[in-house]
C-alpha cells in the first residue's frame, strides 16, 4: 500500500502530527491513502489494499503450521473445503481461546487452498497494525486478490471504480456488492464456476470494533447463503459473546460448520511435535550448540512445557522464543522458565502471565519500556520514527530499551530507516509489534500483568492533556 508525503500523525483519521514534543494541530494533512486518478480504476484499487493483510506471512506475525502437526483438524478443515458446496454448511467458525493456535492453523489452510489451485482471497487482522485493524481496507484488499486469481474481473470491477471514484467511502455492504458480490454473480452468470471460491477471514476479533466484526460477518454471511456463487467463507477468532450473537443468527446458523480449538481437539500431541521439533533446531543451529549435550532436554523436561501450555500453542511458542535467545544458554533458559511459577488461579493463561512477567522483569527501564508498548497499543502508530518524535528519543534508545524483549516484541529498525529515505512505504508494515495478540490483553488486565499494567484511560489523558497544554503555550 502507498503512503503520501505528510508528518506523522497520531492516530488513524487524526489531524494531529508531533514535532520533538511538540504537540501541533495541521488542518491540511492528507489521508494515509493517497488517491489516484479516478480514470486508473485498478491503480486507485490498489492504493486501498492492505498488503500485510493477505501476505501468507510477514515478520512478527504467527507463522504456519509445522507439517506433522495440527493435522486432524487441518484435514477436518480442508474436507469441508472439498465438500461444502454439496452440502448445506456453507460458512465455517473457527473459534478458540487465545493462543490457541487460530492464525497459524489459518494460514496453513491458505497455503493448502492454494496448492490445490482453488481461488482463495483472505484477509488477516493484526489489533496493532493500523494497515489492517479495521474494516476500511477489507473490500478493496479482497478485490484486489480476485483480480489477480481471476482476471475476467479486472474489467468488471475496475470499471465501477471508475464509474465511482469515491466508493471506498461508502458502506460495507455497498463496497461489497458493487465490487465483489456483483461481479461474482455477473462472471458466474456468463461462465460457471467450476471450483468453489474461499474467503478466510482470520482474527476478525482482531478488527476494531464490535459493530464492525458483527458487520464484516452479516454482510458475507448474507451473500454466501444466497448460493448464488460457489463462495465458501471461513471466519476464524476468539467465541466472544457479541460473536456468538452473529453466528447464532438464523440465517447464518442455518449454513454454519463450527469448530472449537478449545473442546473438539486435543493438542498436547501438535504441542509435545513442535517442542522437540524446536529443541532439535536450537541444538543445530545455536551458537552455544558445542555445549548442549545431544540429549537435552530430558522427555520429563518437554512434558513440563506441555503440561503448562494448557492446550494453547502461544506458550510453548513463547516459551521457544526465550529459549532460543542467540545471546544466552539455552540450557540455563529452560531452568529459568521451569523456575517461575504462576500467581493465583491455575488457569489456562496462569503460566504464560507468569512468563510474560518474567521476562518484563528482566527489563532495564520499564517506564520507556512501558511508554513505548503504550503508544504503539494505543495511539495505531507502531512506527519507530512515531515513537521518537513523540518520546524525544532517537533509534538507539528504542534498541536499548527492547531489547530484552525479542521473545514477544518484533523491533524493525531496517523498515524505519527504508520509511524515513522515501515518503513512500512499500509495505506500511509496522516497525514495532506483538508477536502475539495475547501480549496485549495481558498488559491491559491488572490482574494478569500487575506492576507491568498499562492503564489505558491514564494514558489516553496523558497523551490529551500534553497536546492541549502545548496548544495553550
Amino acid at each position: 500500500m502507498q503512503q503520501t508525503k505528510g508528518k506523522s500523525q497520531i492516530g488513524r483519521g487524526s489531524n494531529v502530527f508531533i514535532q520533538g514534543r511538540e504537540f501541533v494541530q495541521d488542518n491540511e494533512l492528507p489521508n494515509i491513502h493517497n488517491c489516484y486518478d479516478a480514470d486508473d480504476g485498478f491503480k486507485h484499487l490498489k492504493a486501498h489494499v492492505a498488503p500485510a493483510a493477505y501476505a501468507s506471512w510477514q515478520e512478527g506475525d504467527t507463522p504456519k503450521c509445522n507439517p506433522d502437526t495440527r493435522t486432524a483438524i487441518l484435514n477436518t478443515i480442508m474436507h469441508w473445503v472439498a465438500v461444502a458446496t454439496m452440502g448445506l454448511q456453507w460458512i465455517l467458525w473457527l473459534n478458540g481461546a487465545a493462543g490457541a493456535g487460530k492464525s497459524v492453523i489459518a494460514r496453513s489452510v491458505v497455503d493448502l487452498c492454494l496448492k490445490q489451485q482453488l481461488v482463495t482471497a483472505r484477509f488477516f487482522f493484526f489489533r496493532t497494525d493500523p494497515t489492517r485493524n479495521t474494516i476500511k481496507p477489507i473490500v478493496p484488499t479482497l478485490a484486489y486478490q480476485l483480480i489477480q486469481s481471476i482476471p475476467a474481473l479486472d474489467s468488471i470491477i475496475t470499471s465501477k471504480i471508475q464509474s465511482h471514484p469515491l466508493i471506498f467511502n461508502e458502506s460495507l455492504d455497498t463496497q461489497f456488492e458493487m465490487l465483489i458480490f456483483g461481479p461474482l454473480r455477473q462472471l458466474h452468470k456468463e461462465t460457471p464456476f467450476e471450483k468453489a471460491i474461499v474467503f478466510l477471514l482470520d482474527g476478525v476479533d482482531e478488527c476494531s470494533g464490535n459493530d464492525s466484526q458483527v458487520s464484516v460477518i452479516r454482510t458475507i454471511s448474507e451473500f454466501v447463503a444466497e448460493k448464488s456463487v460457489p463462495l465458501l467463507a471461513i471466519f476464524s477468532s476468539r467465541a466472544e459473546s457479541h460473536l456468538q450473537m452473529a453466528f447464532n443468527s438464523p440465517r447464518v446458523d442455518n449454513i454454519l460448520r463450527r469448530l472449537a480449538l478449545d473442546t473438539d481437539y486435543r493438542t498436547a500431541g501438535d504441542i509435545r511435535l513442535f517442542l522437540n521439533v524446536s529443541f532439535d533446531a536450537i541444538k543445530s543451529t545455536h551458537p552455544l550448540k558445542s555445549s548442549i549435550i545431544p540429549k537435552w532436554p530430558e522427555p520429563s523436561l518437554v512434558e513440563e512445557i506441555v503440561d503448562k501450555s494448557s492446550g494453547q500453542f502461544v506458550y510453548a511458542s513463547v516459551v521457544i522464543h526465550f529459549i532460543s535467545s542467540p545471546r544466552l544458554n539455552p540450557v540455563h533458559q529452560l531452568e529459568i522458565i521451569r523456575g517461575l511459577r504462576s500467581v493465583g488461579d491455575l488457569t489456562p493463561l496462569a503460566q504464560l502471565d507468569a512468563l510474560y512477567r518474567h521476562i518484563f522483569s528482566q527489563v532495564h527501564n520499564i517506564t520507556r519500556v512501558t511508554a513505548i508498548l503504550a503508544i504503539v497499543m494505543l495511539s495505531g502508530l507502531p512506527y519507530r520514527y512515531h515513537l521518537c518524535e513523540i518520546l524525544d528519543i532517537t533509534d538507539d534508545d528504542i534498541d536499548v530499551a527492547l531489547a530484552d524483549l525479542t521473545s514477544i516484541i518484533s523491533n524493525n529498525r531496517l523498515g524505519s530507516r527504508r520509511r524515513r529515505k522515501s515518503s513512500f512505504s512499500s509495505d506500511d508494515d509496522a516497525d514495532i509489534k506483538f508477536l502475539h495478540a495475547s501480549l496485549p490483553d495481558f498488559l491491559l488486565d491488572q490482574s494478569r500483568s500487575q506492576q507491568y499494567f498499562i492503564d489505558k484511560g491514564l494514558w489516553y489523558a496523558q497523551l490529551a492533556v500534553s497536546y492541549l497544554n502545548k496548544r495553550l503555550i
